[in-house]
């Protein structure tokens, strides 16, 4: 069997190098041929080395591992896709013939997700093209989330969230109807939770919906006006990564 050309790509050094130790003991039919760390640097790759296969993780730090599919014109790759978050896309990933890998990785799903690979690539078994699979994880991806708040929760869809603020171990969330919700989780629950729908923290205290972003002032430092007219700070820590995501826009 001729060997399966394979790519990682994660924003996570140590993922990375996790799944490359894991995936040498399959070298007898899969050959690592390279790594990235975006979704830029992830296109540029597969343009460069032309992979059989791909190791994508979902939450990338210039986008999703959606829009990276989104970008090349290869139909006939294939995906394993690698995330943190146990969500109802995976439904997606299940109804595309597509397999998936949970952080942190699990040596027995590995194996039957490398030996299920194998198998396709001995049978030459077709798989959906990108843009089927896109549509499935559309629509399946979930657009609704459960809020907790002290008395239970409330359901949103995630477009209506402008911005999220920490108030100490609370976050208040601000929605394009004006109002305003106090939430009993902290601000990393909800980066963790909305990061795969394009949010971005850009600073200690704010998360925010790059979907709601109106313009960027070149003023203390760096501020973000949004749909609703709040401004939100930019951190200096933050600040090139940020320019760098809304640049990507």
């Amino acid at each position: 069997m001729t060997q399966i050309r394979a790519l990682i790509i994660d924003d996570e050094k140590y993922a990375r190098q996790n799944l490359l130790d894991e995936l040498k003991a399959y070298d007898d039919f899969l050959e690592i041929i390279g790594e990235a760390n975006s979704v830029e640097s992830g296109v540029e790759r597969i343009a460069e080395l032309d992979p059989d296969l791909l190791f994508l993780d979902i939450n990338l730090g210039d986008g999703t591992g959606f829009d990276l599919l989104e970008k090349i014109d290869r139909q006939e790759i294939k995906v394993v896709f690698i995330t943190a978050y146990n969500q109802y896309a995976i439904k997606a990933f299940r109804f595309s013939a597509l397999d998936y890998l949970l952080k942190p990785l699990n040596q027995q799903e590995l194996s039957e997700t490398l030996n299920k690979i194998k198998m396709e690539f001995q049978q030459q078994q077709r798989r959906p093209l990108l843009n089927e699979i896109l549509r499935n994880i559309e629509g399946f991806r979930p657009k609704r989330i459960a809020i907790p708040a002290q008395d239970g929760f409330s359901l949103h869809d995630t477009s209506e969230i402008i911005r999220c603020q920490s108030d100490g171990n609370y976050t208040q969330l601000f929605f394009e109807n004006g109002q305003k919700m106090l939430s009993s989780k902290t601000l990393k629950y909800f980066q963790d939770l909305l990061q795969e729908y394009r949010f971005e923290r850009v600073h200690n205290s704010h998360l925010v919906n790059l979907q709601h972003i109106k313009r960027y002032l070149n003023q203390d430092g760096g501020v973000l006006q949004m749909s609703d007219g709040s401004q939100v700070p930019i951190s200096q820590r933050k600040k090139s990564q940020v320019l760098a995501v809304l640049e990507r826009l």
